[in-house]
């Protein structure tokens, strides 16, 4: 996971579009120091991607055949956007399906120089610990 060199300057935008509230929350939280985009339903991922004139570095978003639709949409118009699948649950048999703390971790990588490891308290605010 590398961006160019124009994205890496550009101060990291995170859209965050998971159905689960509580989960949606606590990635919210979880990214504080990043520029993070909330969107509580589809129409509302679909207004961000295609207003927002900045930069959309990560989308994080449930695994739902729904949303799994309007992200291969919404990729054409934002090709260089990662997107991160997040479930909390196990019974999603996805191969790319993340826990929410996997997802908070890919991120920290993504975008820190060091790569630092750093306590995630998503665990304890989203009821899992599990890893997929």
């Amino acid at each position: 996971m590398t961006l160019d060199t124009e994205e890496q300057h550009a101060f990291p935008t995170i859209v965050v579009a998971h159905e689960d509230g509580e989960i949606r929350r606590a990635l919210i939280d979880n990214l504080s120091q990043y520029n993070v985009l909330e969107a509580k339903d589809v129409p509302t991922l679909v207004e961000i991607v295609l207003t927002q004139s900045r930069p959309l570095h990560v989308l994080l978003t449930d695994a739902s055949p729904e949303k799994r639709h309007w992200v291969a949409r919404l990729q054409q118009r934002r090709r260089k956007m990662l997107v991160w699948y997040v479930e909390r649950s196990q019974g999603v048999n996805a191969s790319d399906v993340l826990s929410p703390e996997v997802a908070l971790m890919n991120v920290r990588e993504l975008f820190e120089k060091n790569g630092e490891s750093h306590n995630l308290s998503l665990a304890a605010a989203c009821g899992s610990g599990q890893q997929h």
